[in-house]
């Protein structure tokens, strides 16, 4: 009796926890798909303006053509070869000025239009990794952590390759979860083979980077966590 009672509160743990998952999933994904929404709505009315800009930028180019033109008729009434020289000449400048007037009014939209492209791709995948450290249990992600922690000292973090100073004392360390002991020493001690033995860790916690480290040396960033691998894969 007492076995069955704890299935069924065990069960009912289970259903609840499904529900919690479930609700915090769809909370997450609401939340990010608003702010997609809202980066395209800000893309289509910059590429609107873009677009009524470079109109606008026809529409002057052809009025200067057309005045140079009935320009060029005026003068050409008053004398006959010198009025065709003019007429030529007027022509002539008053195309090549249309020419880099649409020619800006297409740099400035494309320019536009990239700027707009990042701004939506670098929101995407920030919001992609928001969603998932949202969305997972902690535990789950600890977990994930310590394992992926364990992998990335595995490498030898390229650090030879970077021509770094010897001179180097501090060492920032940005992680997913607080560093035990264990990981702060064997971290400590790959650096130190690299750098120097006087070495002196700081670090901070960012529960977005979801799993995994960041070195920073001085203006070098060694990024080795799970929020990097998903920006790398999305592009």
């Amino acid at each position: 009796m007492f076995i069955a009672k704890l299935l069924i509160i065990q069960g009912v743990v289970f259903v609840g926890l499904l529900f919690f998952l479930r609700y915090v999933l769809t909370h997450s994904v609401t939340t990010a798909t608003t702010h997609l929404e809202e980066l395209s709505k800000d893309y289509t009315k910059k590429q609107e303006e873009a677009k009524k800009q470079l109109e606008e930028a026809k529409k002057e180019s052809s009025k200067i053509v057309a005045d140079a033109q009935l320009e060029a008729i005026k003068h050409k009434n008053e004398t006959s070869h010198e009025a065709q020289k003019e007429k030529d000449r007027i022509i002539q400048e008053a195309q090549q000025k249309s020419e880099q007037m649409i020619k800006q009014a297409e740099k400035t939209c494309e320019q536009l239009k990239q700027e707009i492209n990042e701004r939506i791709d670098a929101g995407a995948t920030e919001k992609a990794a928001e969603l998932i450290e949202k969305a997972i249990p902690k535990e789950f992600r600890e977990g994930l952590h310590h394992l992926w922690f364990k992998e990335f000292l595995k490498s030898d973090l390229q650090i030879e390759r970077l021509h770094l100073s010897k001179d180097i004392k501090n060492v920032e360390i940005t992680s997913a979860f607080p560093l035990t002991e264990e990981q702060r020493k064997e971290l400590k001690n790959k650096l130190a083979k690299k750098l120097s033995e006087s070495i002196v860790l700081k670090e901070k916690v960012d529960a977005v980077l979801i799993a995994g480290i960041i070195i920073t040396l001085g203006s070098v960033v060694i990024d080795g966590s799970l929020k990097y691998k998903i920006q790398q894969e999305a592009k």
